[in-house]
């Protein structure tokens, strides 16, 4: 016998699943089609228009579980949408907003390293910007007093902030245990992950 399959869209039974799914919201109910019955499980309704994860069978007597996978699941997604383009949109539309009241390379710095490391999002970070001697300093950080580094001076094309200003090229290391060269066990560090990223502007590069 064949499997028993959902109707096609726009067919005469999806009225019926509607009616059901438009008033789940977070809740666990059956809808019968063709003497098969589904689960469906309400995951969210946001501008009206409701998702819900269908699935073949009576799973009632499993709805408390049914309904913390709900609650996983939407909680992924919030995830999901906290990183997505749209997130990053909207915070570097406020961030430009923001710089429109700050003065001063510190300040400036120091509040786009804010709103990065938000982004992101990262425990700590730093931003290093080119000085009059040729090589870099750090004038701002999140997560980390700056007076732990404000005196350090980095050549370009040394270690991670130098190779990257130099290249301009982005560098981003999921495990930096598994490259021995870069791998230095620090105690303000708790992941082996880490991004670094060129600022430019034109032909320039910022920092």
């Amino acid at each position: 016998s064949e499997e028993p399959r959902l109707p096609a869209a726009g067919f005469q039974p999806w009225k019926g699943f509607n009616r059901v799914a438009a008033f789940l919201e977070d809740g666990v109910q059956t809808w019968t089609h063709e003497e098969t019955t589904w689960t469906l499980v309400g995951l969210n309704s946001r501008a009206g228009v409701p998702a819900v994860l269908v699935l073949e069978g009576d799973w009632m007597p499993s709805a408390p579980a049914l309904l913390q996978l709900a609650k996983d699941l939407q909680f992924a997604q919030r995830a999901f949408s906290w990183s997505s383009q749209a997130y990053l949109s909207e915070a570097t539309h406020r961030l430009t907003r923001t710089l429109g009241r700050v003065s001063g390379l510190g300040s400036v710095c120091s509040l786009v390293l804010r709103h990065v490391a938000r982004a992101v999002p990262s425990r700590i970070a730093a931003f290093a910007v080119p000085t009059d001697a040729d090589d870099l300093a750090i004038v701002a950080t999140h997560g980390y007093p700056l007076e732990l580094v404000e005196r350090v001076r980095i050549t370009p094309g040394r270690g991670v902030i130098g190779s990257v200003y130099s290249s301009r090229t982005p560098m981003w290391v999921p495990d930096v245990s598994l490259l021995p060269d870069l791998h230095v066990r620090r105690p303000r560090y708790r992941t082996n992950s880490f991004v670094a990223i060129p600022v430019t502007a034109g032909a320039d590069v910022l920092g």
